[in-house]
């Protein structure tokens, strides 16, 4: 029996004559942040930084999980390594960044947003020279994705670190331009308890997408793919597979004759539960004897050849690695009076420097 993978895409179009105002534009922020070494300065700075105590959200670091059967029993570490890595090819990374001008043919997606990444293209060869400057600290380099929204629906993006003792407030916003809100600072914030769920925030968000699209463009509702084998008429199965919350759903059904055929029924809305549902375990499990059975009848196996195990998802326990246990570490807040806090007007793929006597910030924003 041959294996085949199979990709599905399931989009509706909705179409409007109203054009959409509000586009919730992609970007990618670079930032750099440093300070001076040696200070030289007659200025007092007798105020401290006003931080705000809404709207405020920080960096998303999603939950990662490792599979603790696949983790703990393998035979050799080189095995193990192989099936880890198999089929997983390397990312082809270019230097250049697309720039959208015209109206886009793509979808964001805020899954992947406000994570933190260390690829910088733009402020990359600063980078290296701050690294170089010995009048320099380099303090911060970091990237991320985010949307930019409507003023009233900003929020800020709140990142420090205690040791090095920085931090910032950062919002972007469109009116009928792009601006940012940057709050900078040598020092330590209080925590604030008004922080709301990056999460949550970037659930609204697609939401919001979602909503938009459904005016003027194609909505995706599934994209998806996966590996099976592709039996006689006779022995097919349908794969039943629906949402109700984007109501959608598709009955598929893959069979070989003298050549190979597919049985599509799809559908908007939700179907009834079909309680004459196979369980796919027992399908699967049907499937690996009758691969056996052939392969006894028409070839030589050696002994390990016939010992076929699968492993099914109910069998896999998993480890959350985010859950380890770290040392907890306390901070006393600082005085915020070595700040910057300025809001400006910018535009897509321009550098800006915010200076300050101690220290400086550099930002690039660029629509992807």
């Amino acid at each position: 029996m041959k294996y085949y993978k199979f990709i599905l895409y399931v989009s509706i179009s909705f179409y409007s004559m109203n054009s959409i105002s509000d586009d919730l534009d992609q970007y990618k922020i670079e930032l750099l942040i440093y300070k001076y070494k040696n200070v030289s300065t007659d200025e007092s700075f007798n105020t401290n930084l006003s931080i705000p105590e809404q709207n405020i959200i920080e960096f998303y670091d999603p939950d990662l999980y490792v599979n603790k059967k696949a983790l703990l029993n393998f035979d050799n570490t080189s095995s193990f390594f192989s099936n880890l890595l198999k089929n997983i090819n390397p990312v082809n990374r270019t230097n250049n960044i697309e720039i959208i001008t015209d109206k886009k043919d793509k979808l964001e997606n805020p899954k992947y947003w406000f994570r933190k990444s260390n690829e910088l293209i733009t402020l990359n060869k600063i980078k290296n020279e701050i690294d170089k400057n010995k009048e320099l600290v380099l303090l911060e380099s970091i990237s991320w994705l985010q949307g930019i929204n409507t003023y009233e629906d900003s929020v800020y993006l709140f990142n420090q670190d205690e040791v090095k003792e920085f931090g910032y407030f950062i919002r972007f916003y469109q009116k009928r331009f792009l601006h940012v809100d940057m709050k900078s600072f040598l020092g330590i914030s209080e925590t604030n308890s008004n922080t709301k769920s990056t999460l949550d925030y970037i659930k609204s968000m697609e939401t919001k997408i979602i909503d938009k699209n459904t005016n003027n463009q194609i909505l995706l509702l599934e994209s998806i793919s996966w590996l099976q084998g592709i039996n006689t008429y006779e022995d097919s199965v349908y794969l039943f597979n629906q949402d109700e919350v984007k109501e959608f759903g598709y009955f598929i059904r893959f069979y070989q004759k003298r050549f190979l055929h597919v049985d599509m029924k799809s559908f908007l809305g939700i179907s009834e539960t079909n309680s004459n549902t196979k369980s796919t375990l027992d399908y699967i499990k049907s499937m690996e004897t009758k691969i056996i059975d052939k392969n006894t009848n028409n070839q030589i196996l050696k002994k390990d050849d016939l010992e076929i195990n699968l492993t099914y998802p109910d069998m896999n326990e998993y480890i959350n690695i985010n859950d380890f246990d770290e040392i907890e570490r306390k901070y006393n807040p600082t005085k915020l009076n070595i700040y910057i806090d300025e809001q400006r007007r910018i535009f897509n793929t321009e550098t800006y420097l915010f200076d300050h006597p101690y220290f400086g910030v550099l930002l690039n924003i660029t629509k992807v």
